[in-house]
Formats: structure tokens, C-alpha cells, sequence
């Protein structure tokens, strides 16, 4: 068969995702360290295929099964037969991607380059369980995985060529961009939302209309279920995502109706609603599959998101050639700062407690928090 996506490596094993010639379905085949795999390879496989079984309460047959694998192997003997077999397109992403990678462990080794990648391109592997266990205890965690965050500050950067090479030219070079990013961050649920919002986004800007964010991400998060309904259940990252925007869309809506009575408190009530309104909405959700809840979250957030962007910033100016050393020098002291930040926060007392939630009071209580939110927004009035 061939693999069809980017080797998972992790510290002592890397996970394959293979497609057996003639079958759609795939099989996760798990091996060394001790051959290196890559897109496209096609191989032979001799081994023990066996069905996923479920741990911990954690449903993995279902989880896998969103991707279309049905089956494991585990440590069985692989051949590379040829390489180059996939689309080419994706194979040139994923040439960039490991570049990336690599020169950021070169310029920034260590923890920080591992926070920097996943801020990049939501890549977290390397980082120690202890500094992963910190971002979800402060309620951070969503820094480090590539969301529509990332994709709204690249399309603002982009908007600067319009000057330049015109409106036209400026929308189409922010629509190859926006799709050789989710490529590169490995086309995850939670990025190709964010993707589909930032390319219908785009369209109406080209077109003169307007743009109305709720229906944005619903028709967005409704065509993705269309196409694939196991991630309506099964893929916890698509869940957040869907649901943290339209907390945002929605809150907001209702924090401007709050600035009309304390006008002088309007940057401040800006600041911290976007915050707030993103952590009310998910919450359902977050104790429902992590079975904690961050009490040291708001004020986590607004110490630390002031930094991501300009780490994003320092962090992809630390990719050029001959001057990125010296923006990676900085970009490393702002990311020590962020961590210290964090680490200081999650070292609180009950900064982190236990809760727990079904599955079915999770979504009564989420859409009790949203059917509020849209109330009181301008589309609720409407």
C-alpha cells in the first residue's frame, strides 16, 4: 500500500497511516524510530492486523474510524518499495513543512522551538508532558493547536500586498496561502474550518458582500459533517473550534451592549470578552472529554495572548536566511517569558480542578449557553 499521510513521530515510535492497494479504508501501522517514512512511500507490510479496542473509557475504534482506519498493526516488518506516489502537491507542502521543522530546531532547539512549532503549524509532539500538562491546566492549550486564530492574522498580514499588487492579485495570493497552510498543518478538522471561514471570507470581500460570521462557520462546519459525520462526535478538536467561534461571534454581540453602559471601560471589556466569551461557550465541552476545569483560565489567557502574534511574527521572520538568528533570539526570550507566565499560573493552587460531565448534560448545558449568547446578539434580534 502507500501512505497517505505525513508520518506521525513521536519520541520512540512513529505511526503510519497506510492505504492497502484496492481498499479505501486505512490501517495505523505503529514501528521504530529505526527507518525513515515518508508521504507517499509505498511499502510492503507483513504483520498482525488487529481491530483497535477501546481504553480508558476512550472510544478509539471511533476516533480512528473518523479518518477512515479501521485497523492496527503493531511493529510489523515494513519494506520501502518507491517513493514519490501521492499528490504532488501534498508532497511539496509536506517539503516545506519539514523545513520548517528543521530550521526551527536548528535556530531555537529546545522547548521553545517545540512551543514555536505548535503555534506555527500546530505541531506539539516534541514538547515534555509536564509543559502540556501546564497549558491545559491554565487553559492555554489552544495556543498550540493551529486554529482560526492563525488563519485571521495571516489574512490580515496578506492584506498589506493589496497595496502593491492590487485588490485582486491580494485575494487570490491569501486564498493559495490560506490552502498551503491548512496543508502544511496537516489539513486537521478544527484547521480546514477555520480555512473554509477564511476563504468564504475572501470571496466576500472579492464579490462586495457582506460577511456574516455565524453563518460563516455554520455552513463551514455543516459541509465538513456532510462530507464526514464521524467528526460531529468523534473529533474533539472540530467540537471546540465550531463552537469557541460562535461563543465569540455571539458574546461579542452582547459585550457591545455592555460597553453602552460603562463606555470607559470599552477597551478593557474588548480585551477580556473575546477571552470570556470563547471560555463560557467551550466549557460544556472541555469538562465533558478532559474531565477538568482551568479556574486560573480567563486571567491565563489575557497574560498570554498578547504574545502570540508576536511570536507568530518573530517566529516566521526567524525562518529567514542569514538575518532569522537574530529575530530567533528574541522570539526565544518572548517565548520564556510565555512560558514562565504559564508555568507560574499552573503552579497555583487549585488552578486546576476536577469536574465531570456527561455526554448528553454537555450538550444540554451547551446549548443552554449558546441559545443565551445568540439571544442577545443582533442575529437572535433579527
Amino acid at each position: 500500500g502507500v501512505i497517505v499521510v505525513d508520518p506521525d513521530v513521536r519520541q520512540t515510535s512513529q505511526m503510519l497511516t497506510v492505504r492497502p492497494d484496492g481498499f479505501s479504508e486505512r490501517v495505523l501501522v505503529t514501528t521504530t524510530l529505526a527507518s525513515a517514512f515518508a508521504y507517499g512511500d509505498r511499502v510492503w507490510v507483513r504483520g498482525k492486523v488487529a481491530a483497535p479496542e477501546p481504553f480508558n473509557g476512550f472510544d478509539y475504534p471511533g476516533f480512528l474510524a473518523r479518518a477512515q482506519v479501521y485497523t492496527v498493526m503493531k511493529y510489523p516488518k515494513i519494506i520501502t518499495l518507491q517513493g514519490g506516489e501521492g499528490f504532488w502537491g501534498m508532497r511539496g507542502l509536506l517539503h516545506i513543512k519539514h523545513w520548517v521543522v528543521d530550521t526551527v530546531h536548528k535556530r531555537m532547539p529546545g522547548e521553545n522551538g517545540d512551543v514555536l512549532l505548535g503555534m506555527l503549524i500546530g505541531q506539539k509532539r516534541g514538547l515534555p508532558a509536564e509543559s502540556l500538562d501546564d497549558f491545559v491546566r491554565t487553559g492555554t492549550s489552544h495556543i498550540l493547536a493551529v486554529s482560526g486564530f492563525n488563519v485571521s492574522i495571516f489574512i490580515i498580514w496578506l492584506s498589506g500586498l493589496a497595496a502593491w499588487v492590487g485588490r485582486k492579485r491580494q485575494l487570490i495570493i491569501s486564498a493559495v496561502a490560506v490552502v498551503c497552510f491548512a496543508g502544511i498543518s496537516g489539513f486537521s478538522a478544527a484547521v480546514i474550518r477555520a480555512s473554509c471561514m477564511g476563504l468564504l471570507l475572501l470571496v466576500s470581500f472579492g464579490q462586495g458582500r457582506l460577511y456574516i460570521p455565524a453563518a460563516a462557520v455554520m455552513l463551514a462546519a455543516a459541509g465538513m459533517v456532510f462530507q464526514n459525520p464521524r467528526l460531529l462526535y468523534w473529533d474533539v478538536g472540530f467540537q471546540l473550534s465550531v463552537v469557541a467561534t460562535l461563543g465569540i461571534v455571539w458574546g461579542m454581540d452582547v459585550v457591545g451592549r455592555v460597553k453602552e453602559w460603562f463606555p470607559r471601560a470599552g477597551m478593557l471589556l474588548q480585551l477580556v470578552g473575546v477571552t470570556v466569551c470563547a471560555l463560557v461557550a467551550t466549557i460544556p465541552l472541555s469538562v465533558w472529554h478532559f474531565g477538568q476545569l482551568s479556574t486560573v483560565a480567563v486571567v491565563a489567557n489575557l497574560l498570554v495572548l498578547p504574545f502570540v502574534e508576536i511570536i507568530m511574527a518573530l517566529g516566521l521572520l526567524a525562518l529567514v536566511p542569514v538575518i532569522g538568528m537574530g529575530f530567533a533570539y528574541v522570539c526565544g526570550l518572548a517565548l520564556t517569558a510565555m512560558r514562565w507566565i504559564v508555568g507560574g499560573l499552573a503552579e497555583v493552587p487549585f488552578a486546576s480542578v476536577s469536574a465531570s460531565l456527561s455526554g448528553s448534560w454537555a450538550v444540554a448545558v451547551l446549548a443552554l449557553v449558546l441559545g443565551l449568547l445568540y439571544l442577545g446578539s443582533e442575529d437572535g434580534e433579527r
